[in-house]
């Protein structure tokens, strides 16, 4: 007796809605993990402490954002970047970091190559107070980046705490 082995190409699965070409964000339960990717500019980078980038929106009345985990990769561009301060992710308005560790200003102030930084949950001994329906920002906490070129990418994977 024989086995007979077939060999089929499978596909992810899609999902899809009718009338649309995807189920965005809104449409998921708000347990699931989500996973945001943003690319930060030069120009952006450059004025993260005065002007804080938005990462995620606001999640809606009695909702607030739990984050997991990010990865910020920084790639040199041609000219260094000077100055700075530690960079994290905040609240929308806010000051506190929403994560555990930090990505160190050497980090985008480095002359050359590519890294990835990442932090984890926020673990501090009291915890965090969720903002609720506010979004998610980076920032560089004490000052502004000065001449680089170089770019980032933010991966920041989250989920959404239900409050009412």
């Amino acid at each position: 007796m024989g086995f007979e082995v077939t060999r089929m190409k499978m596909l992810a699965p899609q999902f899809t809605q009718p009338g649309l070409a995807g189920i965005g964000s809104s449409s998921i339960d708000p347990q699931v993990q989500q996973l945001a990717v943003v690319p930060l500019t030069a120009a952006q980078i450059t004025t993260l402490h005065t002007v804080p980038v938005t990462v995620i929106a606001a999640p809606g009345a009695g909702k607030a954002i739990v984050v997991e985990q990010a990865v910020l990769e920084f790639k040199f561009g041609t000219v260094a970047f000077t100055g700075g301060g530690v960079v994290t992710l905040i609240y929308h308005g806010g000051s506190t970091a929403l994560h555990s560790g930090s990505v160190p200003a050497s980090v985008i102030t480095a002359a050359s190559g590519t890294s990835a930084t990442e932090v984890g949950p926020q673990t501090g001994a009291n915890g965090l107070t969720l903002a609720v329906n506010a979004g998610v920002d980076i920032s560089a906490a004490t000052a502004n980046f000065a001449a680089g070129d170089g770019t980032a990418q933010l991966w920041i994977w989250y989920t959404v705490a239900n409050l009412s």
